[in-house]
């Protein structure tokens, strides 16, 4: 039992408000992450996402498709958002939350942009079973929003440029 127990990391924390501050600095990060690829995105010369990264010049993404990383740390920014919608740590989470879905939208990664839905509807049917829902239809559409106003590339990939059944084992493992 004790193995077992400490092999989960609420193991070495104490408290909830331990397990809020973990949650809290992934949200600042996937904020930080989030606002620097955006920022590269509209002021640099590179026109495409790879550009975008690489001119970043971040270790933590080196390819295009590393920007899934936001859509794995969008579950702790929705959970952090939710219990604490009426606090400044909430809006922070919210707002992470709100630029990770935008970053993931004009990345045009198909892997990124499913992963973000999925696991946005997960966490939040786990809160509130009828807003997963809610909140997996209000990213998709701001995925698809950004991608009208790019001129509907991730649509092309998904429709028109398909690799065949190359990324389908990918995406079903």
């Amino acid at each position: 039992h004790y193995s077992q127990q400490r092999m989960m990391a609420s193991a070495y924390f104490d408290g909830v408000q331990a397990m809020y501050a973990l949650c809290f600095t992934f949200s600042l990060v996937g904020l930080g992450l989030a606002v620097a690829l955006i920022w590269v995105a509209f002021t640099s010369a590179q026109t495409e996402p790879e550009g975008w990264v690489a001119a970043l010049a971040s270790p933590m993404l080196v390819v295009k498709n590393d920007v899934t990383f936001l859509s794995i740390l969008a579950p702790l920014s929705l959970a952090l958002a939710y219990r604490n919608i009426r606090s400044v740590i909430g809006a922070i989470a919210a707002l992470s939350l709100l630029l990770g879905v935008a970053v993931v939208g004009m990345d045009q990664s198909r892997v990124a942009m499913v992963t973000m839905i999925i696991s946005i509807a997960c966490t939040a049917s786990l809160l509130r079973p009828r807003f997963g829902a809610a909140c997996a239809l209000g990213s998709l559409f701001l995925v698809l929003f950004i991608d009208s106003i790019l001129g509907f590339p991730l649509i092309t990939k998904f429709f028109v440029r398909w690799e065949g059944s190359g990324r389908l084992s990918l995406w079903l493992a």
